[in-house]
């Protein structure tokens, strides 16, 4: 059936500027918020004192009509409506009431309103033609009766034709929701969905119910099932479809969706369980991955009571605190939780408090236009959330320097502004039941912030370089995440900040060196410095304290100076002992240090040769080779010594441990008897086994005979001996013995070899 006023209405051309309806709020003790200026002011001379459940309603311009708490109405001069008391809404109702202007009719008003504990849904009609032009309850049409069990649960959105009102609640211990249609001429018979949970028993009443921004979904918290559910809602049928049933949550009380209609926020009640706020993202996928999407804004084990959650003309969500001075606010409800903005005692509302509840306004309201890019230079977007029941719209972006670009017939256009500044963009929308709405949407366009953390710089090792961007900006973000207005770096590095201001952003960025505040401390080392043969050494730099410039000397070599830091291919093609030097430096000063005889480039000395009776020795070397002048290499005689034949010529090339070869001169063996006999002492045969025999050339042919091995120890005596003895001197290692005569004071000395 349909509820009417017995008065006529007349359908006419409606200009309404919707989200100014919203404007000014009266809730908890004595509060009151107003946001004709854009941000909140502080109201006290609210008359509302009550617990949950308040709704308030301004006309088009902002200005305040009245507010109630559902069982009674203060007009705009803050004074009780002379028939405005005994209203049906429950003071302990979640939802209390609903304020929603008359289709078609700017002088009147429905006040819905739920009766606490399940009890009944009722509507009362106010007409501003009364009570002086300050409003009053019509007598014919007060707490009229709708649906006789309900829960605490009552929200609204203009439907899809742009005219109408729906005008949801949920049937108490059952799982029905009734949508009414509220027309320019009535309330429609409802439109019942039974879907989802059933809401029983006591006290599950309890809880919000929000339906979307754009109208498309319905969110319900039921409190002490600690569950909630979302669905679609068909803003042109009614109908309510397709639920998802979130679980296990923190008693859900408070429930709203973002701006842009995103994210869904739910906030929990009780004061025995986790006080917590808690973020959905619509956006996520199917319905398990936006189940899996919580995420928490704000946990606490306090015990304190969360209440409503009221999307502001701002653009910003507030919530409740029981009895607190605060209220907490979502500054970007759009954001991800993590960015979203949530400040715990966002708006202080001294020296008034809230209690559980903020105005229910229709939620529609909020989501007309949304506006994005509002900076200078970036291309404004203007965005109709919903479109349902249109024919078309026409803009004016309040911007003549634009030219032909100040105007457009889309839905959804973008507009970049000529200049900074507040413009009033007008919105015409076309319905197609012929109606046309007309509203304006205040725009501040911003010009960009303008700063410069200074030129590309440098500093020492150790130090901090303090960055500072200018202050005054809304807020600052470095590159690691810091939010302060200065950032110290202690390394090097590419460092930004991105600055914010009246929505717009700037960056710049800096490069920092870092350097050696100390002169260089010099250390170096060279590939080789010991060599007998021509050769090129590399050089390396070990310095520390960073030098910047160096400078090497080479005397000796072919290159005699070098600006490298590591120079390589330095030649000695001669052969001495040469010094190095290197000077480093930084901006701190210079060192130098000099490497004398660093470098060594020798010509190893030639084996001398010395003949005893057959053999050739040979000076000491590391290893040997012996050549006959006919014949060449002799194979196998790599030896100290050589047993030569009469009559032949030989060398010997031996190496040092270095592998740098030394040549001796040719020794030509000739009468080796004649030799002999003019050598002091004679040994045959030379080399042996140990057994041999000795004489000596002298007149004097007595004498005492020491034996020695190569390490000069004693291995055999004899005293007084007389020329051609054989002496034998036992088993003994083979290798080089020295042979030692004592003869009439003189002393003469022979070499020979032992065999095994």
């Amino acid at each position: 059936m349909k509820h009417f006023l017995f008065v006529i209405i007349m359908l006419s051309v409606h200009l309404a500027e919707a989200q100014k309806r919203a404007n000014v709020w009266y809730f908890g003790t004595n509060a009151g918020l107003d946001f004709n200026a854009g941000a909140p002011v502080v109201l006290t001379n609210g008359q509302i004192n009550t617990y949950e459940g308040v709704a308030s309603i301004c006309d088009d311009a902002g200005a305040l009509q009245f507010y109630t708490d559902g069982a009674n109405i203060w007009d705009r001069t803050h004074t009780l409506m002379p028939n405005g008391t005994g209203m049906m809404g429950g003071s302990s109702s979640s939802q209390a009431a609903l304020i929603v202007p008359w289709p078609g009719n700017d002088s009147l008003y429905y006040v819905f309103a739920t009766t606490d504990g399940g009890g009944g849904f009722w509507y009362s009609v106010v007409n501003m033609n009364l009570n002086g032009g300050n409003g009053d309850v019509d007598p014919s049409a007060k707490n009229i009766m709708l649906l006789s069990s309900v829960t605490e649960k009552l929200t609204g959105a203009v439907a899809q034709n742009g005219v109408d009102i729906w005008v949801v609640v949920h049937q108490w211990m059952t799982n029905g929701f009734y949508a009414y249609r509220v027309t320019p001429t009535g309330i429609d018979t409802p439109v019942v969905t039974s879907i989802g949970l059933v809401h029983d028993p006591v006290p599950n009443q309890i809880g919000c119910m929000k339906i979307s921004h754009d109208a498309k979904k319905i969110a319900v918290a039921v409190t002490y099932m600690s569950s909630a559910e979302l669905l679609d809602f068909d803003n042109a049928t009614g109908i309510i479809s397709n639920p998802v049933t979130f679980t296990g949550l923190e008693d859900p009380y408070g429930v709203e969706f973002s701006p842009d209609n995103s994210k869904l926020y739910f906030a929990s009640r009780a004061p025995y369980v986790t006080k917590a706020l808690y973020q959905y993202d619509l956006n996520a996928g199917s319905d398990s991955a936006i189940i899996a999407s919580k995420t928490y804004v704000y946990q606490s084990a306090a015990n304190a009571n969360n209440g409503t959650l009221q999307l502001a003309p701002d653009g910003k969500i507030y919530l409740t605190s029981d009895g607190s001075n605060f209220l907490e606010v979502i500054n970007n409800p759009n954001n991800p939780a993590v960015t979203c903005g949530h400040v715990l005692n966002g708006f202080d509302l001294s020296p008034q408090s809230s209690q559980q509840g903020l105005p229910n306004f229709i939620t529609t309201w909020f989501s007309a236009v949304q506006v994005e890019n509002t900076c200078l230079g970036d291309s404004t977007q203007f965005i109709m959330s919903a479109t349902g029941g249109l024919l078309g719209a026409q803009w004016n972006f309040d911007d003549p320097a634009s030219g032909a670009a100040n105007a457009a017939y889309i839905y959804n256009p973008a507009h970049l502004f000529t200049a900074a500044g507040n413009y009033q963009v007008q919105l015409i929308s076309f319905f197609s039941n012929g109606a046309i709405d007309t509203s304006y949407i205040d725009v501040t366009i911003s010009a960009p912030p303008q700063f410069i953390l200074g030129p590309d710089s440098s500093f020492c090792n150790g130090d901090t370089f303090m960055l500072s961007a200018p202050g005054g900006f809304t807020s600052y973000l470095w590159q690691n995440g810091s939010s302060d207005s200065s950032y110290a770096a202690s390394a090097a590095g590419i460092f930004w900040v991105t600055v914010s201001q009246n929505s717009c952003k700037a960056t710049d960025s800096i490069s920092l060196a870092t350097i050696s505040c100390s002169a260089p401390s010099i250390g170096f080392y060279a590939s080789d410095s010991l060599f007998c043969e021509k050769k090129c050494i590399d050089f390396f730099d070990i310095s520390t304290n960073s030098p910047t410039s160096w400078q090497w000397l080479f005397p000796g070599s072919d290159s005699l100076t070098s600006n490298e830091q590591n120079p390589t291919g330095i030649c000695y093609n001669s052969y001495g002992t040469f010094d190095v030097t290197l000077i480093a430096c930084n901006v701190a000063g210079c060192d130098t240090l000099v490497a004398t005889g660093l470098i060594v480039e020798y010509l190893p000395p030639a084996p001398v040769l010395t003949l005893s009776n057959d053999t050739l020795y040979s000076t000491s070397g590391f290893s040997y080779q012996w050549y006959n002048t006919v014949s060449g290499i002799i194979t196998g005689a790599t030896g100290n010594y050589y047993v030569t034949t009469f009559g032949q010529s030989y060398y010997v090339i031996i190496t040092d441990s270095l592998g740098c070869p030394g040549a001796s001169a040719i020794f030509a063996v000739t009468d080796i008897e004649h030799l002999h006999e003019t050598d002091p002492v004679l040994i045959f045969p030379n080399p042996n086994s140990g057994t041999f025999t000795v004489s000596v050339n002298e007149v004097n042919s007595t004498f005492h005979l020491f034996i020695y091995n190569s390490m000069g120890q004693l291995v055999y005596k004899n005293f007084s001996i007389a020329s051609g003895i054989t002496v034998d001197i036992g088993k003994v290692r083979a290798g080089m013995y020295f042979i030692e005569t004592h003869s009439g004071g003189k002393i003469e000395r022979q070499r020979f070899i032992v065999q095994e």
